[in-house]
This record gives C-alpha cells, sequence and structure tokens, in this order.
C-alpha cells in the first residue's frame, strides 16, 4: 500500500486457512484518485472478504504469492466486483504480520482507463487453471476471462477460436 494514503477497517475474522487479516483500503473504496480500481458500492465488506478468504483457502495464487479471487451473484453467475466491471479480484502480497488488501482487477470490459487493459494485468493462467479444478470457474468462464483481451475477435466470441 502507498504510504500516506487513508486505510480502512479490518475485518474482524481472520481467512480460515492461513490466519491472514484483511483490511477494506479506502482507496478502492472511493477514497483514491480516479485511475484506482474500486470495488461496486453494492458488494458489502462480508462479500469482498468472503472473495479473499476462497482466494486464500483454494491458495488461488501467482508466482509472487499475489492472491486472486471471484465470486457468484444470486442467480449464480460471476459476480460483477468493481466500477469497470471486474470480475477477478487481485491481494497483492503482504509480508508476514502484515494486513492484506485488495482490488477488483481482470477484465475492465471497456470502462477503465485503457493502460489497465494489457495483457500485463490478467491474472497468470495457472491462477484460472486452479480456479477451474476447484470448480470456482467453468471451463467455459476459465476460457472467456483468459483470453479476454487477446484481440477483437476472441474478445467477442471467445468459443469460437479453433484452439480453445
Amino acid at each position: 500500500m502507498s504510504t500516506g494514503e487513508t486505510t480502512g477497517p479490518i475485518h474482524p475474522v481472520p481467512t480460515q486457512r492461513s490466519g491472514y487479516r484483511y483490511i477494506f483500503y479506502e482507496k478502492h473504496h472511493g477514497r483514491g484518485g480516479g485511475d484506482a480500481a474500486r470495488w461496486l458500492p453494492t458488494i458489502t465488506q462480508a462479500q469482498e472478504f468472503a472473495v479473499f478468504d476462497a482466494a486464500d483457502f483454494h491458495d488461488f495464487s501467482d508466482e509472487r504469492g499475489f492472491l486472486y479471487g471471484t465470486g457468484r451473484d444470486v442467480d449464480g453467475g460471476l459476480l460483477e466486483l468493481g466500477t469497470w466491471g471486474q470480475q477477478i479480484a487481485e491481494f497483492p502480497y503482504a509480508r508476514p504480520g502484515a494486513d492484506w488488501h485488495g482490488y477488483p482487477l481482470w477484465p475492465l470490459k471497456g470502462y477503465g482507463p485503457e493502460n489497465r487493459k494489457s495483457e500485463r494485468y490478467r491474472p497468470a493462467r495457472d491462477v484460472f487453471e486452479k480456479m477451474e479444478a476447484a470448480n470456482v470457474l467453468t471451463p467455459r468462464e476459465r476460457k472467456r476471462l483468459y483470453f479476454y483481451c487477446i484481440g477483437p475477435i476472441l474478445r467477442h466470441k471467445p468459443f469460437d477460436h479453433p484452439h480453445l
């Protein structure tokens, strides 16, 4: 987290698996600049923490130790987490004993800043594969989310691609 910024409340319960503490960082709840990823105001603290807790529980991590998570809406579809249409949240690695925080990351669905729409912001392929293996994503959702930004043909019709 950046220094000198307001942090936010800490969730009262740690994660089930690793005992991580989670902070609802105000930057990602409307107090950051216009280019800061923000959780939708309709996402409750309980929902946000549940996404983080599940990410830790299933170890949806990349090689840097970042965690990634998603959720389901009441109809069983992927939950829209962020103000730019994101459905995957990122939780950057926190050193031992430090509080974790997170923000909606991927995909941006055309709403967010252009500099955030590149593949470099997409979680690693193995993160999506772990989510599918844990039945958090269906194979179709994994493909849609992973291949979202690779060209206009895949963006609009990812399942017609011959190599998917």
